[in-house]
């Protein structure tokens, strides 16, 4: 944002907030559907770029609506909502990295994998009949693919990516789809209230007290295949952390292989993104915006075990 478009932002809250030291605002540009200010280490404000981001949005407030006072840890408690804008009060922590876990104690990083376990297990025991959702008009997760998404992931893949992938790395991909081209049945599952992209960036670490305090930014999630939350912890945590989180969450076992199976697709996505983004925007050099092909670099904790493997 340039330095006229953060003015107009704070000149659009402030008369809301005249208490607020507007001259101590950080920005926030790393997300892709939000523009961020934190305002004196006090409030967070989003503004949500286009009219998808703000369909999710008003998800994302009757998501944590049902979710209230049950979730183990804080959740962003939004208090001023318009249609260009929402706030809540900022929730501390760091970001909850792989290296923050492991540089725990052996009891500290059960505890953590058990907070997470916990997490999962509060959101997934919702499922779409259940009393506390039926009014609130949740939708499906943004996360949602049928198998013909899934089968278009692949065609997209083998035509897109296969020119820039050495032959082994294409070997991968073929075995790596294959459970769910052969299998249509692989990727079957019973709907439940799901985040769809929980982890690093958006669970706040204490590291004094070792724990994780808060989850913010449910912008995917609603009604989906809670593997897909697994998949994405055992992504940027990897197989280590889960079997930890799964004596909290015995679901997790029955789940392993739609998560693996998710988790072997995050990066394909991206960077199938990332070339649709490059296209759409007609550049013709030989990268793309950083947010597409570099968001994961370094999160990938790569200990995942082959599809078919118990947990």
């Amino acid at each position: 944002m340039s330095p006229d478009e953060i003015q107009t932002k704070i000149d659009r809250v402030r008369p809301h907030f005249p208490n607020l030291n507007f001259d101590r605002t950080q920005v926030n540009e790393e997300g892709l559907a939000h523009q961020v200010l934190i305002v004196d280490q006090q409030r967070v404000f989003r503004f949500p770029m286009d009219d998808w981001a703000r369909a999710s949005l008003k998800q994302e407030v009757k998501v944590l609506e049902v979710l209230g006072h049950d979730f183990p840890v804080s959740l962003p408690a939004y208090d001023y909502i318009a249609e260009d804008v929402v706030s809540y009060p900022f929730l501390p922590g760091q970001a909850f990295t792989r290296h923050k876990w492991l540089a725990c104690s052996p009891d500290e990083q059960r505890s953590l994998a058990g907070q997470v376990g916990e997490m999962l297990a509060v959101m997934h025991r919702i499922s779409p009949s259940a009393r506390e959702v039926s009014d609130e008009g949740i939708g499906p997760s943004l996360t949602v693919r049928t198998q013909q998404d899934w089968e278009t992931l692949y065609w997209r893949a083998r035509k897109m990516l296969y020119p820039l992938l050495p032959h082994h790395a294409q070997a991968w991909v073929d075995d790596h789809f294959s459970y769910v081209v052969d299998q249509p049945e692989f990727m079957e599952y019973n709907p439940v209230l799901m985040n769809g992209d929980i982890g690093t960036y958006h669970m706040l670490f204490d590291d004094q007290a070792k724990s994780i305090v808060g989850v913010i930014d449910f912008g995917t999630a609603g009604w989906g295949d809670p593997a897909c939350d697994l998949g994405c912890l055992l992504y940027q945590y990897g197989e280590s952390f889960v079997r930890q989180l799964a004596d909290v969450y015995p679901a997790a076992a029955d789940q392993i292989d739609r998560a693996r199976f998710w988790a072997g697709t995050l990066e394909i996505q991206w960077a199938l993104g990332g070339l649709r983004s490059m296209k759409e925007k007609d550049i013709t050099t030989d990268y793309a915006p950083w947010s597409w092909f570099t968001v994961h670099i370094g999160f990938g904790a790569k200990d995942i075990m082959p599809i078919g493997t118990p947990l």
